[in-house]
């Protein structure tokens, strides 16, 4: 029982480092290559990026067979920083927060035009370049009701635990009717 028990213990504190030693090359991993020279290709050497000093735009791409897709590019009004994450997504209704989850899946969007990075990767943002992210939802109710789809007309995006939300993005101009959870692609250079 007690070799179990030592066993157990060895392979959580494994696992442990792991996690860590991940968390800390997020800040020193090789980014993604861009033809124009707005994203290093290089080891990134600035902080995380902090949403507040990013404005976003979104773009509506349509949809079939129930599945809607659409993008948000982000802008950089801020410092150079370091990027590494998917978005966290708040989106906001009539009445407030819009109770839908965002669950990340670069390999959804795997024949998307434009592409989506097939993994997460780092790279580093300069003032006035942008970044953008894919996302993908049902409109179409599960069941007969049509009460389990919300409607987000606004959204902030997060950057992780420490990065904060941006300022709302309008999404009035096409609404996100979505009946369910959110497929978003990691944030990726956009040129």
């Amino acid at each position: 029982m007690k070799r179990q028990v030592s066993t157990i213990l060895i392979a959580v504190l494994i696992v442990l480092v792991a996690v860590l030693a991940y968390d800390d090359l997020t800040l020193r991993h090789t980014s993604h290559a861009s033809s124009t020279g707005s994203v290093s290709t290089t080891t990134t050497l600035f902080s995380p990026c902090q949403a507040s000093t990013f404005r976003g735009t979104y773009v509506y791409e349509g949809g079939t067979a129930g599945t809607v897709y659409a993008r948000i590019y982000l802008t950089n009004f801020g410092e150079a920083c370091s990027m590494h994450t998917y978005p966290q997504l708040v989106p906001y209704g009539p009445r407030g927060v819009v109770a839908v989850s965002s669950v990340p899946n670069n390999r959804f969007f795997e024949h998307a035009t434009p592409s989506v990075p097939s993994q997460e990767q780092s790279f580093d943002v300069s003032p006035g370049t942008s970044v953008g992210f894919a996302l993908a939802w049902s409109d179409l109710p599960s069941g007969a009701s049509p009460m389990s789809c919300a409607v987000a007309t606004r959204m902030e995006v997060g950057f992780g635990v420490n990065g904060g939300y941006t300022p709302a993005i309008d999404l009035a101009s096409n609404p996100m009717q979505t009946c369910g959870t959110i497929i978003v692609s990691s944030i990726y250079p956009y040129a």
